[in-house]
């Protein structure tokens, strides 16, 4: 069937018998498909006072529950929930199990792989290593031919001050290739920020806790441009294109 709405997603899902769970660090944070599937399920680190109220309407397994203020002494992401024990024995109650999270990591592949979970989101292959990557998905688009903002990509370490505001004016922007989350996005305003920005990209840095990565050899230096950001979350399948913006 063609999707082309949020009806006709409705429709779609009421066939499928597959058990969905949604893992993350909150269980509010993984709300949102409960209003489409049925069979949907959270699976959660962190037991707030919000989840109470979650847990009315939506199945939740919450690892610290009945733990107080104690924490599971791991790290706060969903790698550690679907790695410890009382999930994966939960979920063998269950058969073929799907698995949503925020942002997979090649840990979480290996972990679903294992268990024979299904992890529905992107390959971390075709995610961050490719069109995440910043540095490479501008050389995708500039050998399309497609529009890019004005700017370019540039050796890190031949990174100049006086040249930059030469050529773009201030403020301008920096961006680091892989790094999310605006953690990797430097408006340059003056002097003190470029300073900060290149320090910033000459550390090396922890990706959710898992592994350590190297300083970028390239990033991309762009003119600001002033405005509303259009930023856009999109879902490209075989039976039809949703979007929406964040």
């Amino acid at each position: 069937m063609l999707i082309k709405d949020l009806s006709t997603l409705k429709e779609y899902f009421s066939r499928l018998k597959t058990p969905i769970f949604g893992a993350g660090v909150y269980a509010f944070n993984r709300l949102g498909l409960e209003n489409i599937y049925s069979d949907y399920r959270i699976l959660a680190l962190r037991h707030s006072l919000d989840t109470k109220l979650i847990e009315k309407d939506i199945d939740v397994l919450s690892l610290e529950k009945g733990m107080g203020t104690t924490h599971i002494n791991e790290p706060r992401n969903a790698t550690t929930v679907l790695n410890h024990p009382k999930i994966k024995s939960y979920l063998k109650n269950f058969n073929g199990p799907a698995i949503v999270v925020y942002k997979p990591s090649e840990k979480m592949e290996q972990i679903c792989q294992k268990n024979n979970w299904r992890l529905l989101n992107n390959p971390t292959s075709f995610g961050k290593d490719l069109l995440e990557n910043k540095v490479k998905f501008r050389k995708i688009l500039e050998n399309l031919g497609a529009a890019v903002p004005p700017g370019k990509i540039a050796p890190t370490k031949e990174l100049r001050y006086g040249h930059l505001i030469n050529k773009y004016s201030l403020p301008f922007v920096i961006q680091h290739p892989s790094r999310g989350g605006g953690k990797g996005t430097f408006f340059i305003n003056n002097k003190k920020d470029f300073d900060k920005a290149v320090e910033n990209l000459s550390q090396e840095w922890n990706e959710g806790n898992i592994k350590k990565v190297i300083p970028p050899k390239e990033v991309v230096v762009a003119q600001f441009i002033p405005g509303p950001s259009p930023s856009v979350t999109a879902c490209v399948t075989k039976d039809g294109i949703l979007s929406t913006n964040l």
